[in-house]
């Protein structure tokens, strides 16, 4: 191994470093970054309870149709109860109210084009149209193939200028 050189004229001594880790240095960040961090956290907390006073504060009155479940509306007197305050709001709003049970009025029309899907009734008894379901027409015009198109009247040549 005599030609392998040592890149530089001075050896590096072997040994061991001469002063260790500043565990001082640590601990004094460690300190400061968790005080930070705690500064900041209530610093945000502040803040946010700063701004929910602020929406508190410039909040109108509720609306009395958009009451939370459960919540009984309130009688302008003594002697009305829960069923005229609910007919006077009622008369009071006009149509189109907010829904009061949408997933109730979604499962209502969702049966009833269900049944207009599948199931048989007349549209005009008089001129003979049945609404017949879905998967009988299908199998009809498998059978019997589209109806031929009406041909469309032809339109006037339009006159040049």
């Amino acid at each position: 191994m005599e030609h392998i050189k040592p890149q530089s004229e001075h050896w590096v001594e072997h040994g061991h470093e001469e002063s260790d880790v500043n565990i001082k240095g640590i601990v004094t960040f460690g300190v400061a970054l968790a005080l930070g961090g705690f500064i900041i956290c209530f610093a945000l907390y502040g803040f946010y309870l700063a701004l929910n006073w602020g929406y508190e504060k410039n909040q109108g009155p509720a609306n009395p149709m958009t009451a939370a479940a459960g919540v009984k509306p309130e009688p302008i007197d003594k002697t009305e109860t829960v069923k005229d305050v609910v007919d006077r709001l009622k008369s009071t709003f006009p149509e189109p109210r907010l829904l009061a049970n949408e997933y109730g009025d979604y499962d209502v029309f969702a049966k009833q084009q269900k049944d207009r899907l599948h199931d048989y009734r007349w549209i005009n008894q008089s001129e003979g149209k049945v609404r017949i379901p879905i998967d009988r027409a299908m199998e009809l015009i498998a059978e019997r193939g589209l109806p031929a198109p009406a041909t469309a009247p032809k339109a006037a040549p339009v006159a040049k200028k």
